[in-house]
């Protein structure tokens, strides 16, 4: 056992190939058929009476992780991702710079694969990208407004989720629900954290939709599927382009 984890060997590939998260007491093999043990009860294995991945009335599901290097010295921007399969998986993208993620129902079936591209930057402390604004030093708080020392460029919009340095602390304040620009004030409907009186503020956008591209020397993906019948998985690829940032 691996951190609670029973690993798998493969006689024929010569290896270890899987993990998987239910934990036996007792394993055995008969007949063709694959038994184990779990507080002193009986269970078959690859029954068609139960649901995939549903380990002593346990549900799991199934975790494919791979990593993406070629060309390790350069830096590349990550455009897609393709499955070869049957069904789409959810899938969690990190390089040494960025993080995202695609949803299921965002690939599509192109031919045999499952296509979809890669959103943006999802790492809400990089703060380089068009998704993060400056908005000023905030002068004033009355209620739910917040107000400031100078204008309020037409970048901040209703929506954006505003954060305020606090000593040399970030604190999240919340969304904004309305924006006076005459009077430099930013409504709220409720703060996440009370802001100061003073300290210089910004403001970030949905940074999946507005962030910078997904970057890196590597990227590790990291796919889930949750269904509870047959799936197949045959390769996981990605397109690169190179970065000239």
């Amino acid at each position: 056992m691996i951190d609670d984890k029973t690993i798998v060997y493969d006689e024929e590939v010569k290896g270890w190939t899987s993990f998987f998260s239910y934990e036996p007491e007792l394993m055995t093999g008969l007949n063709g058929r694959f038994f184990s043990f779990s507080e002193g009860e009986l269970y078959l294995h690859n029954s068609k009476n139960v649901p995939r991945n549903n380990f002593y009335g346990e549900q799991y599901s199934s975790k494919v992780s791979v990593i993406f290097n070629d060309d390790p010295s350069t830096e590349k921007m990550f455009k897609n991702i393709m499955l070869e399969g049957n069904k789409t998986w959810s899938v969690n993208l990190k390089t040494n710079l960025t993080e995202g993620s695609i949803f299921r129902d965002e690939f599509h079936k192109k031919k045999s694969r499952y296509f979809a591209y890669t959103r943006r930057n999802e790492d809400n402390k990089e703060l380089s990208s068009f998704a993060a604004n400056g908005i000023g030093v905030a002068e004033s708080v009355v209620g739910n407004v917040l107000g400031f020392k100078s204008d309020i460029n037409n970048s901040i919009n209703i929506g954006d989720n505003v954060t305020q340095i606090q000593g040399e602390e970030p604190i999240e304040i919340g969304f904004i629900e309305s924006i006076d620009r005459k009077n430099k004030s930013l409504s709220f409907g409720v703060y996440e954290n009370p802001p100061s009186g003073s300290g210089f503020c910004y403001a970030t956008k949905n940074a999946r939709i507005e962030g910078d591209k997904i970057r890196g020397y590597y990227m590790r993906a990291d796919l889930e599927n949750i269904d509870i019948d047959f799936s197949e998985l045959f390769a996981i690829t990605s397109n690169t382009a190179n970065s000239y940032v």
